[in-house]
């Protein structure tokens, strides 16, 4: 299954569904990507929020950072989730 991204100007965006994904986790891959893009979010509709990565460097691939993206938002859901599920235990 292939991802398709909007591009637009060297940025590529990425939609994340927040029934999907929480807006902490959303946040934590955003500031992990600090280092390596620029990160723009916006609201685009209720339970949606559009994710905009600008690389730091010229030559890479904008479909490979946003599957980095969306790898790292998937982490942080995953360690959020783990956190709360041991919390409660």
């Amino acid at each position: 299954m292939k991802t398709k991204f909007e591009k637009e100007e060297g940025w590529i965006k990425v939609p994340v569904d927040l029934k999907v994904y929480p807006l902490q986790s959303i946040h934590s891959a955003g500031y992990v990507f600090m280092d390596r893009a620029n990160v723009k979010l916006e609201e685009e509709k209720k339970d949606l929020v559009a994710v905009w990565l600008k690389p730091k460097k010229e030559k890479q691939d904008l479909e490979s950072l946003a599957l980095e993206f969306t790898d790292e938002l998937l982490n942080y859901t995953h360690y959020f989730s783990s956190l709360k599920t041991n919390a409660d235990n």
